[in-house]
C-alpha cells in the first residue's frame, strides 16, 4: 500500500512539473511562478510520505 502511494505521488509531482514547465515554454508563466509551484508540490509529497510512513 505504501508503495503504492510513494509511486502515485512522484508520479504526481514529475506531471506537476512538466506540466509547469510547458506552461513557462508557452510563456504562460514566468519562472518564478515555475518554481513555486514545484517547490509547493515537492513540499506536498514530502509531507504527505512523511505523515504516511510515521
Amino acid at each position: 500500500m505504501l508503495q503504492t502511494l510513494a509511486v502515485g505521488l512522484l508520479l504526481w509531482t514529475a506531471w506537476v512539473s512538466l506540466m509547469q514547465y510547458i506552461g513557462w515554454r508557452r510563456e504562460r508563466l514566468s519562472l518564478m511562478q515555475v518554481q513555486t509551484h514545484i517547490v509547493k508540490a515537492t513540499v506536498l509529497m514530502m509531507l504527505v510520505l512523511f505523515v504516511a510512513l510515521a
